[in-house]
């Protein structure tokens, strides 16, 4: 029950790819530093994340099954915008 939503960056995926930055190997494939790759973590966004959908508008959406809401949260500044109480 993560307490956070971690948000990733493609492109500094890419960099680390290409710097080797792993920080070891799991089953035989290299693992990225999740710093080198974390554009950042939105905070308090609900308790059991489920599942996050995009609106190609610079927002996300997240189910939380154990606050049993939806979560509207800014993807570049990493914050929630708006929540909805679903039962």
């Amino acid at each position: 029950l993560a307490a956070v939503i971690p948000v990733f960056s493609f492109d500094k995926m890419q960099k680390a790819i290409a710097d080797k930055s792993f920080e070891g190997m799991y089953d035989g494939l290299p693992v990225l530093k999740y710093d080198a790759v974390l554009h950042g973590e939105v905070q308090k966004p609900g308790l059991g994340p489920l599942h996050t959908e995009f609106d190609g508008k610079g927002f996300a959406y997240t189910s939380f099954f154990v606050s049993s809401e939806i979560v509207k949260w800014d993807i570049e500044k990493l914050q929630v915008v708006d929540r909805v109480p679903t039962y």
